[in-house]
């Protein structure tokens, strides 16, 4: 029988199918589910690499206007992988995206697995496979265009061949896992959390010695040769190229010490996090066990290694609050508190608990899988669904590539993000017409407001004399008809080419009285 680390690949395997169905269900839906904009910006710059050049070196958004919107946050990697898979099937389909997901998704979990058997035992590394797989942040991320499953399968990989290097001290094993964990790195890099895991077991393992191995130093310098290049060669460009993702590198330290003061002294920062973490992340139930599982005494010495994880992934919350408040970034809680609710269940099960149930081990087990289903598709079921917000979206799109010429620029209203624009595959400016929600909004995440003009009117005049040709909003009832001195000014002054109960076309190129 096959075995992945001694592990009976029956068992692995049905979780594992079933994981992957999970995630493959409607498969073609837009890519507009949960955080969209996020996916919608990756999808922006793997068609971008197929239609243009494949230069990863340079990834752009359509959203700055004329001039393409370089993003060098992260490493475009994936959206990279995206574009050659489209050059290959000779079409952008979004569900190909969506494949390449899921395929690190398997990875992942094959990893988790493999190292929670190195380092535990066969029936936690089954429990903690089967949270991974079916935690409602899992499966939405398991299945969505974004960075975070590719980034757990290179931690995960970096972890297992760093912890067979260190028992083995195979140089193979070390190479492996520096360049698996470089990787992690150039993705995003918060991911450095993965360094404090690596030091523990390197310290656990070699003590007094760890600054006298030769081989650790070897793992600092590859991964210096591959993260600090493309950081320096990121920085360059958007300094040659501002836009409004420069900030990230214009005095990150102070930036970052801002966001801290702000965030961390401020009680929704907590609230957040622990409605997301009791929720789509663990559930009630996974959020119950997981707590038991963190003070069940310890038996196995590597027990110590669930608490370090748990700490280190705390790290990345408290250095980018801000961006921790999205509840995506909680994935990276998930996999030591998955070692958690299996600690707890192993303990269970050592205690004969599911025997002692009220209607036996026969009966019981399967009422806690049925009662799992039903909480885990009470979290999941909205992913599946585009929202009502965004409903619209793909709709408009098709209509504005109808009408409107390839090199002309849009004012896109679709909330305040690059939903739009994608679906148009057109440039422009994502537009919000609730300009006063939205500085509400910036209050709350502590940005200075009043450096920021808040007037729809005012920045859409702003937005015309850079270059913009249309006005398109995919949301007439809700956004522009609901903001009556906007809409007005719009019917005043601007011809309307084009209508409907969901969408509404303006062309800016000259004012026209009705």
């Amino acid at each position: 029988m096959i075995k992945i680390n001694n592990v009976k690949a029956n068992y692995f395997l049905l979780i594992f199918l079933a994981a992957v169905s999970v995630r493959s269900i409607n498969l073609t839906q837009p890519l507009l589910e949960g955080a969209a904009t996020r996916q919608v910006e990756n999808a922006m710059i793997a068609s971008n690499f197929y239609q243009d050049k494949l230069n990863i070196l340079y990834p752009y958004l359509n959203d700055f206007g004329k001039d393409p919107a370089y993003q060098m946050i992260e490493f475009q990697l994936i959206p990279f992988l995206g574009a050659i898979i489209y050059r290959l099937a000779g079409g952008v389909y979004e569900s190909l995206l969506r494949c390449i997901i899921i395929f690190f998704f398997g990875l992942s979990a094959v990893f988790l697995c493999k190292l929670v058997r190195y380092y535990f035992d066969k029936t936690l590394a089954l429990c903690a496979v089967f949270v991974f797989s079916f935690s409602p942040i899992s499966i939405y991320l398991g299945r969505a265009f974004h960075y975070e499953m590719p980034m757990l399968f290179f931690i995960l990989a970096s972890l297992y061949y760093f912890s067979l290097w260190r028992d083995r001290e195979k140089r193979i094993y070390l190479f492996i896992s520096a360049i698996c964990c470089s990787v992690a790195l150039l993705l995003k890099v918060i991911n450095s959390y993965v360094l404090f895991i690596l030091l523990f077991l390197a310290a656990e393992k070699f003590r007094g010695k760890i600054f006298r191995k030769l081989d650790l130093y070897i793992f600092a310098g590859i991964i210096l040769l591959f993260t600090v290049p493309w950081y320096m060669h990121a920085r360059s460009v958007m300094v040659r190229y501002p836009n409004m993702y420069s900030f990230y590198y214009n005095d990150t330290l102070s930036f970052m010490w801002q966001m801290m003061k702000f965030w961390l002294s401020n009680s929704l920062f907590y609230k957040i996090n622990f409605d997301n973490l009791v929720t789509y992340t663990l559930t009630p139930l996974g959020f119950g066990l997981a707590i038991a599982g963190f003070f069940i005494k310890s038996e196995n010495k590597n027990d110590r290694l669930m608490y370090v994880w748990l700490l280190s992934a705390c790290i990345l919350f408290i250095a980018a609050p801000a961006e921790a408040t999205q509840g995506y970034y909680q994935i990276h809680l998930l996999l030591p508190c998955s070692l958690l609710i299996g600690k707890s269940v192993t303990k269970l099960a050592k205690l004969n608990f599911f025997d002692k149930a009220i209607f036996g081990r026969k009966l019981f087990i399967p009422a806690i899988l049925l009662i799992v289903f039903v909480v885990v598709t009470r979290y999941s079921i909205g992913l599946y669904r585009v929202p009502e917000s965004l409903g619209n979206v793909v709709k408009t799109g098709k209509v504005v590539q109808s009408l409107i010429k390839k090199d002309d620029l849009l004012i896109a209203s679709a909330g305040n993000s690059a939903e739009l624009l994608y679906y148009c595959n057109r440039r422009g400016w994502p537009f919000m017409i609730d300009l006063e929600a939205k500085r509400q909004q910036d209050k709350t995440d502590g940005t200075d407001v009043s450096k920021k003009i808040y007037d729809p009117i005012e920045v859409l005049e702003r937005l015309r004399k850079e270059g913009a040709g249309y006005f398109v909003s995919a949301s007439k009832e809700n956004e522009f008809l609901k903001n009556k001195t906007f809409s007005e000014y719009m019917f005043t002054n601007y011809k309307l080419i084009k209508e409907s109960p969901d969408y509404i076309i303006f062309d800016l190129r000259g004012k026209e009285k009705r």
